[in-house]
């Protein structure tokens, strides 16, 4: 029977349980499908901390975006905004606004009304980017094979090229880059070939240098053909906030944010560039509340229009750490440890998957159904319970971190400082093997009275002596993004070029 007949409700099997579903499904019907959200904010992790079934939630979503071609708006849009959105000031608040937008598409379309953007901690894979768990054959490594993925302007299979002469940004390098860079934009003049400016710092290599280790359609103005597009950038965007963070302008009002700390000239109130609403080439309406396209200004802030809370966050964990940082918990929930933990086993899903077809073959598809949905609770699970050690599979951390070493568990940053060697090295809180040594060898070198951001600089400038100084982007790259006279944001290390007083 259908749930609201009379004859299920007083139906003796009717549990209270089951009243419960019955009055849920009545008050979604009568309020909308998207009161299920517990809040307003959009909460965001980190893929490799999703479950496999939210794994395949996330894909079945971008492919149903595909079948409306609502998917292909978005392509098509970052195409044609290129030059509005990168090289420029606009390009980190337009691409906030941009996969903001995308993830409210993909609500429109999920089963699960409040699902978001996964981030891709890229910098977690760094000098073991092709074993990224993001290319497995089931995951977004299904994309480029078979042509079953085809590009939105010429219909053509998804390309990647997986060039290895490109690196991923380790976690040190981009902490240098968030302690180091205390204003938003460089001021320098454009042929200086210098820079003191944070966007264009992350615009430069480690932005860019994930485009180009996958190459293809990625190294294109079409790149969100490709859907790993949308967790790369959901990191960038997560580096953002955490800069914000970092210094302080999540506690300023978003009326007193300033040039050059905070943004750039006097774009801050300049309605940003998107697609018109009756510009046929698009249906997807980029509008703010349906009036004009937000502000620079109405995006910067992360708990006012956007509001994106960014969770188990192995970056803020190490800031807090080493370096007294204490995260805004509207912003940020900082993992509790240094481990990169990996939640879905895709081997042991994929061998369930089978399993449980086989069954339903023999059992009959209701017996098979609710086999199927028991799947994902059988597994351990380690969100909410970072300190667990139950490994699922044997994936629960990537081989060559930490290996035989003690777990740091306690996230709370340290008050006194560095006071000694054995206190440096105890607030060692990096993810990566390499860069944890390196840490190790600067506290016997560095003076105990150097700064977090001093340390971060020598061990960022260290690791790149060590990679060979990788570049972020070939020169035809830069050239296509307008960042010709910006060369110094894409080498392996820089600092900011300080202005005198």
């Amino acid at each position: 029977y259908p749930f609201w007949h009379h004859s299920f409700l007083c139906s003796p099997k009717m549990t209270m349980s089951h009243f419960a579903t019955v009055l849920v499904l009545l008050l979604s019907a009568a309020v909308g499908i998207h009161a299920q959200c517990p809040d307003h904010v959009r909460h965001r992790f980190p893929w490799r901390e999703l479950t496999c079934r939210e794994q395949d939630q996330y894909l079945e979503a971008i492919e149903r975006l595909k079948e409306r071609d609502i998917y292909d708006d978005f392509v098509r849009t970052h195409r044609w905004m290129n030059e509005v959105a990168h090289g420029v000031a606009e390009f980190l608040p337009w691409h906030r606004w941009y996969i903001y937008q995308f993830e409210t598409a993909l609500r429109e379309v999920a089963d699960d009304p409040c699902i978001t953007l996964p981030y891709w901690d890229w910098e977690n894979d760094a000098e073991d980017e092709m074993d990224s768990i993001l290319f497995d054959r089931d995951t977004f490594g299904q994309f480029s094979r078979d042509c079953r993925w085809r590009t939105a302007e010429d219909n053509d299979c998804l390309r990647r090229s997986m060039d290895r002469g490109f690196r991923f940004h380790h976690p040190g390098q981009v902490l240098e880059i968030i302690s180091n860079f205390d204003q938003y934009t460089d001021d320098w003049d454009s042929d200086s070939r210098r820079n003191n400016g944070f966007r264009e710092a992350l615009e430069g290599s480690p932005h860019s240098s994930v485009h180009n280790f996958i190459g293809g359609d990625m190294t294109r103005m079409s790149a969100p053909d490709d859907p790993l597009f949308f967790p790369h950038h959901a990191n960038v965007d997560r580096i953002w906030a955490l800069w914000q963070d970092y210094w302080d302008h999540d506690e300023l009002d978003p009326r007193d944010y300033d040039v050059p700390e905070h943004y750039e000239g006097s774009r801050l109130d300049r309605p940003m560039r998107f697609p018109d609403p009756w510009d046929l080439r698009s249906d997807w309406d980029f509008r703010l509340n349906g009036d004009d396209f937000p502000t620079p200004r109405e995006v910067l802030s992360n708990a006012d229009t956007i509001h994106v809370r960014y969770h188990d966050d192995q970056l803020a964990f190490a800031l807090e750490r080493s370096a007294g940082y204490v995260p805004n918990p509207e912003w940020f929930t900082a993992a509790r440890d240094n481990w990169v933990h990996i939640e879905c086993d895709r081997d042991d899903w994929r061998r369930q998957r089978e399993r449980n077809l086989k069954l339903g073959d023999n059992l009959g598809d209701a017996t098979h159904q609710g086999t199927v949905n028991q799947m994902e609770h059988s597994a351990p699970s380690l969100r909410g319970n970072k300190n667990s050690t139950t490994a699922f599979g044997s994936n629960i951390w990537k081989e060559g971190y930490h290996q035989g070493e003690t777990n740091i568990t306690s996230s709370s940053p340290s008050k006194a400082g560095i006071t000694s060697v054995a206190s440096c090295m105890e607030m060692n809180a990096l993810s990566l093997q390499r860069e944890r040594e390196i840490w190790d060898q600067l506290c016997l070198e560095l003076p105990l009275t150097a700064t977090f951001a001093e340390r971060m600089a020598a061990l960022a400038k260290e690791e790149c002596r060590q990679l060979g100084n990788p570049f972020g982007a070939p020169r035809h790259w830069i050239d296509r993004m307008g960042m010709g006279n910006q060369l110094v944001a894409f080498e392996c290390f820089h600092l900011p070029s300080r202005k005198e007083d």
